[in-house]
């Protein structure tokens, strides 16, 4: 919704984009393709949204499909006008994806003149709705084919069908024409490659979080072309706790900007919001820098950087080894260098770092102090709080007003994180009129078992710790409650024996308590159990067990 996003940009205080489902098929239900149309219900609320200083919107595009299912010839006359264009393999048949409820879908040879006409013409429609930004799906990641066709301009089997006679040819005019009509209209693609950096200004790199990856795409290209995303535990299969700081800390450390996550990953405050946020702050305080400057090589230490291991959702389960304590080095234009340490634990953390700058002025950048002047041959140590950040500059400062901007950020986002406000709770859609009847003798009651939930959050969508799907095992499900919210399971039977309930929970304040009261129509709402939790992680259960306050029976 139009508050939603203008709630989530005056949380996080720094200009955000939101990539969302602004489009449809005009002839029927959802495609990957030919066709797209800025939905109508949308259209007010985007200009609303665009009046609201630094909120940017980006639709999902596809620039690759033609559907080619059943009612194709119907909805996009798939026969005279897809068909044609399509890729054909070496016994002459089109070559197709099958997406599941989307259809069965045609790939679109990029050098076919009519379908490279489409295509712009689909990016022009796009940008003339006023959208900031077009994310093109699958264009920097999906398989290459050489086309057998003989009609579409090249050679049959030509290797250079998909770029130098396809992609090119579209994009160098969107990058040209279009862009000296639409200046301000970015575009970004799913995943990284070299190839298509003339196509784009930036690459969505969900998959930049596989067990073993390391920076080596944004030590050369950043910022060449700009790192806009991760993916999250919104977005396919969902990591540990733990591994949410490492995961976006990256982006930071590497020169990527900070987010493409599901709202799901932040609807409730926690310290995991709290540290997007510090790390928001500081990437757009750096981000002048950053752009004028490359990843330099990393820096050695007195004694090896300790590590921790957690588990990075992505699209499978990984196991990623990260240093407690990431770290960067960017040489500017200018010839100074930045250093970014980044504690990503909820520990204290040291470091040793050892520097060749000899004679050179080196400014530290520390929480909890003003900025201050060390001998680069006679480095500090790096001592961090938890989820701290210090920053050096060796050098002098790029512009006059950088220091006191970065100092700034520095000391924001330590009050972000110590004490600083986690902000309001952004509740997912809930049914009241459901009224589930549940056994407690038989079965352990779940969050996902209760009927509804008020000021309180439990998501449907897969996020931390959750996917709908059985399969996955992890359907339990949680919920998150503010100071008063309510969770009604329905009717519970109880048997005639029950003498103690047990629940489990985690809270990171003190002094919260849990009540279990008997809400049964036409009784009186009697206080059945009570449960005061402990103070821990914010993400640690613990369980609880008490006696029942009122022997009860029955349902």
């Amino acid at each position: 919704s139009v508050e939603t996003y203008r709630y989530v940009q005056e949380f996080l205080e720094v200009p955000a984009a939101f990539v969302c489902g602004l489009l449809e098929n005009p002839n029927g239900p959802w495609r990957f393709g030919p066709n797209f149309r800025v939905k109508q219900h949308v259209v007010e609320p985007m200009k609303r949204l665009h009046e609201s200083k630094d909120i940017k919107l980006e639709p999902y595009f596809n620039c690759r499909q033609w559907y080619a299912g059943p009612d194709a010839d119907k909805e996009n006359n798939y026969t005279t006008e897809g068909k044609p264009n399509a890729v054909l393999d070496e016994n002459g048949n089109v070559r197709t994806g099958n997406y599941g409820a989307t259809g069965l879908h045609a790939v679109m040879c990029p050098a076919a003149p009519a379908w490279r006409q489409h295509l712009y013409g689909n990016i022009e429609y796009l940008a003339s709705q006023g959208v900031d930004a077009v994310y093109h799906d699958q264009l920097p990641c999906s398989t290459p084919f050489a086309c057998e066709a003989e009609n579409h301009g090249h050679a049959p089997g030509a290797a250079d069908c998909w770029l130098a006679q396809g992609h090119w040819l579209t994009y160098g005019r969107v990058m040209s024409e279009l862009r000296a009509k639409y200046p301000n209209l970015a575009h970004t693609g799913e995943d990284a490659s070299d190839a298509f950096l003339r196509c784009l200004d930036g690459f969505m790199t969900w998959r930049f979080g596989r067990t073993g990856h390391v920076p080596l795409f944004q030590s050369v290209y950043a910022p060449r072309v700009q790192f806009v995303g991760r993916g999250g535990d919104g977005n396919n299969i969902s990591g540990t706790y733990e591994s949410f700081f490492p995961r976006i800390g990256e982006q930071l450390v590497y020169g990527e900007q900070i987010g493409w996550l599901a709202l799901d990953d932040i609807r409730v405050p926690s310290p995991r919001r709290n540290y997007l946020k510090k790390l928001a702050n500081l990437r757009y305080a750096l981000a002048g820098y950053l752009n004028s400057a490359e990843m330099a090589k990393p820096l050695k230490f007195a004694k090896s950087l300790p590590t921790m291991t957690t588990v990075w959702g992505v699209d499978d389960t990984n196991n990623c080894t990260t240093d407690r304590i990431l770290h960067s080095v960017w040489q500017h234009k200018d010839g100074s260098r930045l250093v970014i340490f980044l504690n990503t634990t909820e520990t204290a953390e040291e470091a040793e770092p050892l520097l060749d700058g000899q004679g050179q002025l080196v400014t530290v950048f520390r929480e909890g102090e003003e900025a201050f002047l060390v001998q680069a041959d006679i480095p500090p140590a790096v001592r961090l709080e938890p989820y701290a950040c210090e920053i050096w500059l060796l050098g002098a400062a790029p512009s006059d007003g950088f220091t006191p901007a970065l100092m700034a950020a520095v000391r924001k986002g330590r009050e972000i994180m110590n004490g600083g406000d986690r902000g309001l709770m952004i509740p997912s859609k809930t049914d009241f009129t459901k009224d589930t009847m549940l056994n407690a003798i038989r079965d352990e009651l779940f969050a996902r078992d209760a009927s509804w939930v008020l000021f309180a959050n439990r998501t449907d969508n897969p996020t931390l710790d959750y996917h709908p799907n059985p399969l996955r095992k992890m359907n339990a499900n949680w919920i998150a409650a503010q100071d008063g919210g309510i969770i009604y399971f329905g009717g519970v039977y109880f048997g005639d024996s029950a003498t103690e309930l047990t629940c489990t929970a985690a809270t990171d304040c003190e002094g919260v308590t849990i009540e279990m009261l008997d809400n049964t129509a036409n009784s009186p709402t009697f206080l059945l159990a009570e449960f005061k939790l402990e103070r821990g992680g914010w993400h640690e259960y613990k369980s609880y067990t008490t006696p029942l306050l009122r022997h009860i029976t029955g349902r």
